[in-house]
């Protein structure tokens, strides 16, 4: 299951992943007189440790998911406190970019189990490739998403990547794309 928490003010949540694998049951079927049984259900979290960079970057930092890239970038040492005087005001770019979150993990995965990656939310637009390949396109953090991805896992060695694209930007795009003008211009708030 990948869950976001989103915080308050202009800081951009990203996901906490859980994998959910259905291991195959036995391969004789049930008599009569027994009962069914379901698969069995593991799950694996993929919350905690993970990676990030803004997307271009070549180097990778340490983030926390569920998270927020300014808190990952103020753990880093890379911005100042963005509550503190107007820190904030300057540090608009991180909202105008776009960023990159990766982990990499072991499923356990064999033939015949399946395996679904959940998602939450992921805020707003957002991209989700498993080992290099395109699994999601997402532009709306209120959706739950269920991604069938046996396929696509590996015993060991998988990665997942949560790309996520400028929110800011890509509704000034569709705005744009309008060619009406709206009350406010493109976004209800200004920075």
């Amino acid at each position: 299951m990948i869950a976001v928490r989103k915080k308050r003010g202009s800081m951009k949540p990203i996901v906490t992943c859980l994998l959910f694998v259905a291991l195959a049951t036995a391969s004789r079927p049930a008599a009569p007189e027994e009962p069914a049984t379901a698969p069995a259900r593991r799950t694996i979290d993929l919350g905690g440790a993970w990676e990030f960079r803004r997307v271009g970057d070549a180097e990778w930092l340490q983030a926390t998911v569920p998270g927020v890239v300014h808190l990952d970038l103020l753990a880093a040492g890379r911005i100042d406190d963005p509550f503190f005087r107007d820190n904030e005001r300057r540090l608009q770019w991180i909202g105008r970019a776009d960023w990159e979150y990766r982990r990499f993990f072991d499923a356990g995965v064999r033939a015949g189990d399946r395996a679904d990656l959940v998602f939450e939310g992921l805020d707003t637009v957002a991209e989700v490739f498993l080992n290099d390949s395109l699994v999601l396109s997402s532009d709306n953090m209120f959706r739950r998403h269920r991604i069938p991805c046996a396929g696509l896992l590996r015993e060991r060695g998988n990665e997942l990547r949560v790309r996520f694209r400028s929110a800011r930007q890509i509704a000034e795009k569709r705005w744009k794309a309008l060619g009406v003008d709206l009350p406010g211009g493109c976004l209800l708030y200004t920075s």
